[in-house]
């Protein structure tokens, strides 16, 4: 899937060379970000105090990151 064509509102399947593998609900984005809520997982971080876990909010750099839509 390409990244431009996310829809707002969808749950996608996330693989994020910074952050790792989890499944987000997309609430918003631009053209190098998005952000949702996690829905499943866990974003990695370089601080563990950075990571964020199930039903807490999210950022990643699209660029760097591959999403595909959850079925």
């Amino acid at each position: 899937m390409e990244n431009q064509n996310l829809e707002v509102g969808k749950i996608y399947n996330v693989i994020s060379q910074r952050k790792g593998n989890f499944k987000m609900k997309l609430t918003s984005q631009s053209e190098e970000w998005a952000t949702g809520i996690i829905t499943k997982g866990k974003a990695k971080a370089i601080c563990s105090y950075n990571e964020v876990e199930e039903g807490e909010e999210v950022t990643v750099r699209k660029s760097l990151t591959t999403f595909t839509v959850f079925s």
